[in-house]
């Protein structure tokens, strides 16, 4: 849905690049610690695989996580509130649909992140 409603209005396409992009990049390690995670199961009384591997990922993860969705994700936001609200004020009824449906989005967002920040500590 997002994605259609920014094609019919650009104002915020130039986010789109880091939430939906950059942000991903801390899910490449998480990925690859759950393959090791998953390859250690049913293994019955056989010592675990790739330990080393796991913490290097699990660290690399929680790095990244707290690199791109908690310090840049504020920032990026930060901007994102500031130039969407004037367009919320002045939008014709499609454009403020999507302005709006973007920052309540947004807002969602914001929070998950901050609840895995959380779990993650």
């Amino acid at each position: 849905v997002l994605l259609a409603v920014s094609s019919l209005n650009p104002f915020a396409i130039y986010y789109g690049g880091y939430f939906f992009g950059v942000v991903e990049i801390s899910n490449i390690p998480l990925t690859l610690r759950d393959v090791i995670e998953h390859s250690n199961t049913n293994r019955g009384d056989s010592p675990p695989r790739f330990g080393l591997l796991k913490t290097i990922s699990e660290g690399v993860f929680v790095l990244c996580f707290f690199a791109t969705r908690v310090f840049g994700w504020s920032f990026v936001t930060y901007a994102f509130w500031v130039q969407t609200l004037p367009v919320v004020q002045d939008a014709d009824a499609k454009t403020l649909f999507a302005a709006l449906l973007f920052l309540i989005s947004n807002a969602f967002l914001t929070l998950l992140q901050a609840k895995w920040s959380i779990d993650i500590l």
